[in-house]
């Protein structure tokens, strides 16, 4: 190993090494991150060979994870329904798009967050009504489903639609026609699904919360994808591509120091490519020079989120409010209504309380929760 500015692994300074699977190695201005048996398949290395135009846009240096994108972008062709698995914010709605964008179908893709759905008019959203159906009903709607019709139905956390949704759901993807409330006749739609949830939704189907035959009809082809603090060989690819999209004028022409390189590579992104886009944008916005230093990225991850005990699930008493440390708890509901897209629901349940105290603490902290609604 040889370099002007020297050689380290995992921080020490080397001449020669003997290398362990994910150990990082600094040589001059590189960072790279050894995996011991990275191309042992050669099936899996040729993976890495795929034409541009067969993934579109979805870039990864993982030979597993390139295999997975390429089937989905063969299976995007045909009408087979698509279910993507995954953590809040590993990507599913850009996959979601790109599986359209492969589909050559005419219509829209409708974008659909089951979880910011209104209870009560929650069938009227997704399969429209007819005027008079209830009182405020004074013209026809077509709903979310007839919107797609010719194209995609992108139904994002799936696993948050109540039971009779689910029922109604699974007549529109058995018979191909949707029923409008207050309607007599059914209307025929052609459509594809993609779904996307973050729950365990098999899991959920054997605890009666999910439809058996609705999961079935979903899951014609099911795609998990990585979260980031398991996919680290692909930070350059996916920085690159975020500095890109950025809206701060110059961000897609900043580089790094060596310092912020091994900071982003050190990072567990429990909140994943969504908090890194975040951490990026703040970055690029302090950058007052051509390089991002790691003063510019400020932590945002919450570590592991681990899912609240059932004895945690009770609401909390006055006292609780006044002595958690205001400025945290606001940080937390923030990160976690960007997590959940603005859901009340979710947040609570990761917090282990009320939807009332989380909109008690929204309206104390003056949360604006319809901007995280994206």
């Amino acid at each position: 190993m040889g370099s002007r500015n020297g050689s380290h692994v995992n921080d020490k300074r080397v001449t020669k090494a003997a290398l362990r699977d994910g150990d990082f190695i600094e040589l001059g201005h590189v960072i790279l991150r050894y995996r011991a048996g990275l191309l042992s398949s050669p099936a899996a290395g040729a993976d890495l060979d795929l034409p541009p135009s067969e993934v579109g846009d979805l870039s990864t240096l993982v030979p597993s994870l390139a295999e997975n994108l390429y089937a989905l972008t063969r299976i995007a062709r045909a009408h087979i329904p698509v279910l993507l698995l995954g953590e809040s914010g590993t990507g599913k709605e850009v996959l979601a798009r790109n599986v359209h964008a492969h589909s050559g179908r005419a219509g829209p893709l409708v974008a659909v967050n089951c979880g910011a759905l209104t209870a009560s008019l929650l069938e009227s959203q997704l399969f429209g009504h007819v005027k008079g159906a209830f009182t405020g009903a004074v013209r026809d709607e077509p709903g979310y489903v007839r919107r797609a019709d010719g194209g995609t139905l992108f139904l994002d956390e799936v696993g948050d639609l109540p039971l009779p949704a689910q029922a109604a759901l699974l007549r529109v993807l058995e018979e191909n026609e949707v029923a409008p409330v207050g309607g007599t006749n059914p209307i025929k739609v052609d459509l594809r699904v993609v779904a996307a949830t973050h729950k365990p939704l098999d899991k959920m189907a054997l605890r009666g919360e999910l439809r058996v035959d609705l999961l079935a009809r979903l899951s014609g082809h099911r795609h998990t994808l990585t979260p980031l603090r398991e996919r680290l060989e692909d930070m350059g690819i996916l920085v690159r591509d975020l500095l890109r999209r950025s809206k701060v004028p110059g961000a897609s022409e900043l580089g790094f120091t060596i310092q912020a390189g091994k900071w982003l590579l050190s990072q567990p992104w429990s909140l994943n490519i969504r908090e890194l886009s975040q951490v990026l944008g703040v970055a690029a916005v302090l950058a007052d020079g051509p390089l991002i230093e790691r003063a510019h990225l400020v932590e945002r991850s919450l570590g592991p989120l681990a899912p609240p005990s059932e004895e945690s699930v009770v609401a909390p008493e006055p006292e609780e409010e006044r002595e958690t440390a205001p400025d945290a708890l606001r940080g937390r509901i923030v990160a976690l209504l960007e997590k959940h897209r603005g859901n009340v629901s979710g947040v609570a349940r990761d917090m282990g309380k009320s939807r009332v105290q989380i909109h008690r603490w929204i309206q104390r902290f003056s949360i604006d929760a319809d901007a995280y609604r994206l």
